[in-house]
């Protein structure tokens, strides 16, 4: 998955506008246009990938392998820009220690509540 959302919705649409034009390199390694613009469609709204998506983006990648000028390509045919992907992960980390202090906090509040 990092490795798809590295190389970004901007790459990924530049492939598919691409795509016709290479349309003998993209048949060979089995890259077809609309599991592209699915990929661009899951990446742009930040949801998540399945399995045919998996399959494509190593379509792509042993493509990339084999003719490497085509990264640079689809980037110059792309009319996205990238957006920064959230890592909620790390976000979640940051924000878990003051969320428990909150909890006891509030915790402590109606133990003394309790007894008033």
């Amino acid at each position: 998955m990092s490795e798809i959302s590295k190389l970004g919705v901007k790459f990924f649409d530049g492939l598919r506008n691409i795509h016709s034009t290479h349309e003998e390199l993209f048949s060979k390694f089995k890259v077809d246009a609309t599991g592209l613009i699915s990929i661009v469609a899951q990446i742009k709204h930040n949801k998540p990938l399945n399995s045919g998506h998996f399959r494509l983006a190593r379509c792509v990648f042993r493509l990339i392998a084999d003719e490497p000028s085509i990264v640079e390509e689809a980037l110059n045919n792309s009319k996205l820009e990238n957006q920064e992907a959230v890592d909620f992960k790390g976000l979640h980390d940051r924000v878990k220690p003051f969320l428990i202090e909150n909890w006891k906090k509030n915790r402590r509040y109606a133990e003394r509540q309790k007894y008033l």
